[in-house]
């Protein structure tokens, strides 16, 4: 933010947001429902991690 790259018009009000909606993710990971078997994990859980780091795009 300070040094330009990223325009936010509230950013306090956007980290609370997104903090919460993060910390919801950690309710599956906990009781290990993001999947029946490991490979089922795996790609959910990649699926997760992408949509985190590189959000949704325009193809």
């Amino acid at each position: 933010m300070k040094e330009g790259v990223f325009s936010m018009p509230d950013t306090d009000i956007t980290a609370l947001v997104l903090h919460h909606a993060l910390k919801g993710l950690e309710v599956p990971y906990i009781r290990g429902i993001m999947g029946d078997n490991i490979s089922q994990r795996i790609k959910r859980r990649d699926n997760v991690m992408n949509l985190i780091f590189n959000g949704i795009k325009i193809k």
